[in-house]
């Protein structure tokens, strides 16, 4: 995986699911060694790291290489994220036995 791949992934696969974003915590530690004023990193983080053109050409490249086309690569960049609590699954069971062993013990 390129380093272009790497940003990509990171920064809209991510951003979609909310997941927590580097950058944040990166900035964060340069305010506290003093190498960079707060509103320095203020002002880092509300910029957008992603131009559009390479938004654009970096999510043709993610599609070509799922082997799916644009519009599917939309589709599924803006369904909603699932969790395992959406699929059935066995834990209730899990739960059931974590509970009886700390009855147990």
């Amino acid at each position: 995986m390129n380093q272009s791949s790497r940003n990509f992934f990171r920064l809209i696969i991510n951003q979609n699911d909310l997941v927590f974003e580097k950058r944040r915590a990166h900035l964060a530690s340069l305010v506290v060694t003093g190498q960079m004023q707060r509103e320095e990193a203020l002002h880092e983080l509300s910029k957008n790291p992603y131009s559009k053109q390479d938004l654009l050409e970096d999510s043709v490249y993610v599609a070509k290489k799922l082997g799916i086309t644009m519009e599917e690569f939309d589709h599924y960049m803006n369904i909603p994220p699932t969790t395992e609590k959406d699929f059935q699954n066995n834990s209730f069971l899990f739960n059931l036995i974590k509970k009886l062993r700390e009855k147990i013990s």
